[in-house]
């Protein structure tokens, strides 16, 4: 593998523009590509305002189709059956809730009742049961009225992209859009923020979007003047900017407008926030680990060194990266919406959190035994599938 620390960025730059007019991939330029953790800042830093994570994409898009590089999502195989992304999302949905009390619709019907809104949740975000249970309680208090969309079947096409399918990334975005206007909403509100850029940033440009998108927290911000809190949290909070969020989509204000009047909750900022935010760790987890945990410590210390009770974030994705090694700081790591609820007296229990601090896959299906019975799971596949998951 080449050092690109030894490589100069003008040069590699150079060797990117030769490869997109149909010159030879050099392994620098490979190496480059990979390294990408989708966060934006090139767009910030390009001296000569150019679109620079665009420009990554279909990069990273034309090695692949040259046989360059194979990027795939990690599969599993688990008694002759491979558990995709969408298949492990909805195995962890089946160990926290029975079908009919999950929140959300999978299926949107081809003439549904029409709707002023839309919440849709994206993907990932299903297997977050208690985050998504407490969102749509929230939403409910401040009075809102909306149906709430699960992903898996639907998604705006951001694995795709990444992967380098961007011709299977823009279908599936076309899809997604035609799907949630059955529904002919004057808004859609989104939690994941790759769905909100995607949406809004990328889909827009090849596909007509005849609603408005926006982010929970937008719309939560403007309906606090309805919430009810019930109980002073006493926290020491920091917050942690998502890149899709804050400097992909200029959204620095919405979650801590929110954060600041939960009663109790004291904001800190971090040395490096809002458009200098450090990324969690992004897509290189995918392809270039060791990079992607440098971006993940460097975020984890500078909240650390606030002195913060609490690292909240925006992202489900960047929350996950943060838990998977929580232990080894002081803070908590709670989503900015689960700090909202606790003041608002809206909880619901974090199974799968809880289930993955037994360290005891066996454990987990005893107790998740009622659910698993009603899904399409059996408990010896589930087994299975929690031993490689948890371990």
């Amino acid at each position: 593998m080449s050092n690109l620390s030894k490589v100069q960025a003008k040069d590699i730059s150079e060797e990117v523009v030769g490869v997109l007019r149909g010159t030879c991939v050099s392994e620098d330029v490979i190496e480059r590509a990979f390294a990408c953790s989708r966060c934006g800042i090139c767009i910030d830093i390009c001296p000569k305002d150019l679109n620079v994570y665009d420009l990554q994409q279909a990069l990273r898009c034309r090695i692949m189709s040259a046989g360059g590089r194979d990027l795939k999502f990690p599969n599993l195989l688990i008694n002759g059956r491979i558990w995709d992304t969408n298949t492990i999302d909805e195995a962890l949905v089946s160990i926290q809730a029975k079908p009919w009390d999950r929140p959300w619709v999978d299926e949107i019907p081809q003439n549904p009742k029409a709707v002023d809104t839309v919440l849709f949740l994206g993907c990932h975000n299903r297997r977050h049961v208690s985050t998504i249970s407490t969102v749509v309680d929230i939403l409910k208090s401040l009075q809102l009225e909306f149906v709430t969309v699960g992903g898996g079947n639907l998604c705006c096409g951001t694995p795709a992209q990444i992967t380098g399918r961007l011709s299977d990334g823009d279908k599936q975005g076309s899809q997604l859009i035609s799907a949630l206007s059955r529904y002919k909403p004057r808004e859609v509100i989104v939690i994941c923020p790759a769905c909100h850029y995607r949406m809004e940033k990328e889909i827009s440009h090849f596909c007509n979007v005849p609603f408005a998108i926006r982010h929970v927290h937008t719309t939560i911000a403007e309906r606090l003047h309805k919430a009810s809190f019930v109980q002073e949290l006493d926290r020491k909070v920091t917050f942690h900017d998502p890149c899709k969020l804050g400097r992909m989509s200029g959204d620095y204000e919405s979650a801590r407008t929110v954060l600041r009047e939960i009663p109790g909750v004291s904001l800190v900022e971090m040395a490096d926030n809002r458009k200098e935010s450090m990324c969690c760790g992004g897509t290189a987890w995918l392809y270039n680990p060791d990079y992607a945990e440098r971006l993940r410590k460097s975020a984890m210390r500078c909240a650390a060194e606030t002195g913060a009770d609490v690292l909240a974030t925006a992202c489900l994705f960047c929350h996950e990266n943060f838990s998977k090694v929580s232990s080894e700081y002081s803070y908590e790591i709670l989503d900015v919406l689960e700090l909202l609820g606790e003041g608002m007296g809206v909880r619901h229990e974090n199974k799968l959190k809880k289930y993955a601090t037994y360290n005891n896959p066996e454990k987990v299906i005893n107790e998740a035994g009622a659910y698993i019975d009603v899904s399409s799971y059996k408990r010896a596949d589930l087994l299975q599938f929690l031993r490689v998951f948890f371990g």
